[in-house]
């Protein structure tokens, strides 16, 4: 007989100082399958959340008050190397940036758009 095991559900940590964003990721998340372990509104409060509950990914905003999502990005990867980021923008302006390979575990590069969308 063959047990096939089904696949752990990925837990995520989700950040943004919006609540209306968190809620919106949250859905959407959810609705295809994620487990969210937790929310916070700022990065501090996300890389201490990191710490405890070792989340599968966390997905953070750039700009967030107390610690931008970048150096939280930083610290969780310090803390809980087994963790991924996805970080999130609405920046309009163009930029990237980039981790090194060898302190964070990988590499990331983050490109918004030049130009914003324009409405009909």
């Amino acid at each position: 007989m063959i047990v096939t095991r089904r696949p752990a559900r990925l837990r995520i940590l989700l950040a943004d100082d919006h609540h209306v964003v968190r809620q919106a990721l949250r859905a959407l998340l959810e609705r295809h399958g994620f487990e969210i372990v937790a929310e916070a509104s700022d990065g501090r409060t996300a890389a201490e959340m990191a710490a405890t509950l070792q989340p599968d990914v966390a997905v953070l905003d750039v700009a967030m008050p107390l610690l931008s999502g970048v150096d939280a990005a930083a610290e969780i990867a310090r803390v809980t190397p087994g963790t991924r980021v996805i970080l999130l923008t609405a920046l309009t302006k163009t930029w990237s940036m980039r981790f090194g390979r060898s302190r964070k575990g990988g590499c990331t590069s983050v490109r918004e758009p030049r130009r914003p969308c324009s409405t009909p």
